[in-house]
Formats: structure tokens, sequence, C-alpha cells
């Protein structure tokens, strides 16, 4: 808070004379004319006592304060104002009584509503005719560039709460659209596998059945890699798949194309009753064994 810089301190005022033929004369009749004066003054004016406590004010201060008149007239100065100014050398009024000329200073009145607003506050003393002293003048003005920078702050802060929660919401789409790509990529991962599994390691055990000795290892091998790798990526709906053998994964491949058993024998070389056997233990062992699913039909589902 800015104060003007303090005057040389003079000799405090007299009070004015406390007698009743004195204040009957000079004093009262005073105060109604100054009251008359505080009344035409567009912005706030306070009239303080030596103790403290608030003698006249105009319409515009009551206005500033949000509060009747009788409540200002029950406080005393420091429940006006807000700061650890109140009682100390600091203080405007202090200041003025110590002598001090006219001066400005920036504070912050309490309103009825509890919310304090900034002001600048000219503090003069204020005598009468005899010198005597009469009370402290206090002339209030309102900080507009304050008020506005308050109101502006407040937006921000309205700005900043309102993005932090379109980030959140933003936040919280991105964290779906994350786990919906991470289970796309599963299911892409698993139809690899199923492929590889189903189509790819039956057609090398067909051809290392029929390669010559040097070619066998290394198809052998490339078996073995291939299963190492699936092996672990295999799911629940797999898992009757991973129970086949190389032979029951080809007929497989070949009932999912749609050939009958007679066709299938005829490129395998063998009788038609083998491939009816490996096709019922196909069915066992995917679990189909005493339903009425199709064979081909279910195979294609789960290509």
């Amino acid at each position: 808070m800015q104060f003007s810089q303090r005057a040389k301190p003079r000799p405090r005022r007299p009070a004015a004379p406390t007698n009743g033929a004195a204040k009957g004369q000079s004093e009262i009749p005073l105060l109604s004319i100054i009251e008359q004066v505080l009344q035409i003054i567009a912005g706030g004016v306070l009239l303080v006592s030596r103790d403290f406590r608030p003698l006249l004010f105009n319409d515009s201060f009551c206005h500033m304060l949000h509060l009747k008149r009788e409540d200002i007239l029950r406080s005393r100065c420091d429940q006006l104002f807000e700061g650890s100014q109140c009682h100390t050398p600091s203080c405007p009024l202090i200041r003025a009584l110590d002598g001090e000329e006219r001066f400005q200073s920036e504070h912050r009145l309490r309103r009825g509503s509890g919310e304090t607003m900034p002001f600048r506050v000219t503090t003069t003393a204020l005598t009468g005719p005899t010198g005597a002293l009469i009370g402290i003048v206090q002339e209030f003005v309102e900080l507009p560039e304050v008020k506005l920078a308050e109101q502006n702050l407040q937006v921000q802060a309205a700005r900043l709460e309102q993005q932090q929660r379109l980030l959140g919401e933003k936040e919280i789409t991105l964290r779906h659209l994350a786990n919906a790509i991470e289970s796309e990529k599963e299911r892409l991962e698993q139809r690899i596998m199923a492929s590889v599994r189903r189509v790819i390691l039956p057609l090398l055990h067909s051809a290392g059945e029929i390669a010559n000795n040097a070619v066998k290892p290394h198809l052998q091998l490339i078996r073995t890699s291939l299963g190492d790798l699936v092996s672990p990526l295999v799911d629940d709906r797999e898992a009757g798949f991973s129970k086949l053998s190389p032979r029951e994964l080809e007929i497989s491949n070949m009932v999912r194309q749609g050939l009958r058993s007679k066709e299938i024998a005829r490129l395998l070389s063998v009788a038609e009753g083998t491939v009816e056997q490996q096709r019922k233990n196909i069915r066992r062992k995917l679990g189909l064994k005493g339903s009425s699913n199709n064979l081909s039909s279910y195979l294609k589902v789960r290509r």
C-alpha cells in the first residue's frame, strides 16, 4: 500500500471546547453545515472523531460500503478498513492528528457483503474557527484500474478452470482412444498368429513330408520357431486350435475352403475314412462334439 512522504510532525491540535455554551454556539451548527456540504460531494466522504468513530458522512460513502447509516455509526474506524495500520503510526488518522498536512494513501474498505475494494484516500484535519480540531476528513475514490484488474483476474481464473475441465475431458477421450487402438492391435496380432498357426504351419508340415533330407531340418526349424512365436499370443478362442496336430490343421484349412472329405482324401493321398476320422478329432478338440454346428461354417467364422 502506497503512502505519501510524511511531513514533519507538528503538535497535535487542541480539541474543540466541550462546555455546553461553546458547543451550543459553534460546534453543533458547524457540524450541521458540514453535513450539508458533504451531501453535495459526489465521492464518498467521512468525518472521523478524535476517538476514531464516524461523526458525519454522505450518502455516497454509504453506497460505497453497501451499509446503512446506522450500521456505520455503530462501527469503529478499524471495523470499516482492512489492514494492519490501525492504531499504528502509519494510520492516516494518527498521521493527521500528529499534524501531517493533506496527504493521499491507498486502503481497502470492507463492504457489507464482506468483500473489500481498493480506494485512494485523501486525509486532512478539519478545524473550527477557533483552530480547535473538529475531526479528520477522508475522501474516498475507488481505484477503477485495480477493480478492473481484479475482475480480469476472476475472468482469467474462470477461463483457466474451463480449460482444465476441457483438458480433462480430452484426456479421457484420448485414454479411450488409446485403449481402442491397443485392443485393435491385440486383435490384429491374434489374427496374424492364427493365420500362422492354421495356414503356414500346416503347409510347412506338408512340405516337410515331401522334402528331401537336406531340406527337412530347415523346414522343421522354421516350424519350431513360428510355433514358439505364436504360442504366447494365443487367446482363449484359439486355444482349441492349438490342440490340433499339423495334419488336422491342414485338413481344417481345406474344410474351411469348402472341400469335401473325398476331395481332401484325394489331395492328401489318404483314404476317405481317414479324413472322416480326422474331422471327428477336429470337432472334438474344438468343443463341437455332440453339437449341430457345421464344421465348415464354424471354421469360416473364426478365420
